[in-house]
């Protein structure tokens, strides 16, 4: 699968559609919460044959429009596939500082078919960008999806694109359980599938508002049984999502890090804001 392909259909869409962009930065009212001890480390996974993490294509030195330090970098485990069990996950890309204006984010099928495709103004400013499928996009279990994320560095010249690339595996916990049985001889436990469900985490996360403490609690149990089972989507959005919520707790910050750390990120976790834990 070529990135010509992608890059021909992306040159060829004159629209644009919303997507929101976060770098890590607090969206819920921060507050403040006992310290509780939380330290996850990422499965290394089994070798998918996925391409490189970081940046590709483009051009290198003075003609490129990133700036040296960390490359452009797909936030994904080390075998560049993320495991998910929700139908439009959320994707994490290590942006660097950039004289790029735009970006373009697109989804397609094993057979290089567009699932979904739309851009995004960037700042100049080095951070972890997220990227949100919407809710219309609805990825099939059991079938495999690329996603390509591009700097756009000259529209005129595409070929000067930076861009990154990685696997979507969508998942069921059906398929997880059996997944387990083959390899290990056990299952999912019921209260093991009750806390990898999708309407669980979005539960949790929705209570950060309301009763956040015992919201924090509950996604920090769900973060270690979707560490565990390799879903890496979510197990990086319960940590996103923590830290705007505590953004004081120390815990947090160094738990985030470690997961980072585990799959082999150790640059980027040292970019992570945790100023008030220094």
């Amino acid at each position: 699968m070529s990135f010509q392909k992608y890059s021909s259909y992306l040159g060829a869409i004159s629209f644009a559609l919303s997507l929101e962009m976060v770098i890590f930065s607090p969206t819920i009212l921060p507050l403040r919460a006992q310290p509780i001890e939380i330290s996850l480390r990422f499965p290394t996974g089994k070798e998918i044959g996925a391409p490189k993490r970081t940046g590709g294509a483009g051009q290198r030195g003075p003609i490129s429009c990133l700036k040296d330090g960390i490359p452009l970098t797909a936030v994904t485990p080390i075998n560049n596939g993320v495991k998910t069990l929700l139908p439009n996950p959320t994707l994490y890309v290590y942006v660097p500082e950039t004289r790029a204006s735009s970006a373009e984010f697109i989804v397609v099928d094993n057979n290089g078919d567009p699932v979904y495709s739309t851009t995004l103004a960037l700042k100049n400013t080095p951070g972890i960008v997220s990227l949100n499928l919407p809710d219309k996009v609805t990825l099939t279990p059991g079938k495999e999806y690329t996603w390509h994320f591009a700097v756009v560095c000259n529209p005129i010249n595409r070929d000067r694109d930076e861009f990154v690339r990685g696997l979507i595996l969508p998942t069921t916990i059906d398929l997880i359980s059996e997944e387990m049985r083959q390899e290990t001889g056990r299952v999912l436990t019921p209260q093991q599938q009750e806390m990898l469900n999708p309407s669980e985490l979005r539960k949790n996360l929705a209570q950060l508002k309301t009763n956040p403490q015992e919201a924090k609690r509950l996604l920090q149990e769900q973060a270690e049984e979707y560490s565990q089972v390799g879903v890496w989507s979510e197990t990086l959005t319960i940590f996103t999502q923590l830290y705007q919520a505590f953004p004081d707790d120390c815990n947090l910050a160094n738990g985030r890090k470690e997961l980072f750390k585990s799959v082999e990120l150790d640059e980027i976790a040292q970019t992570l804001d945790d100023r008030s834990c220094r």
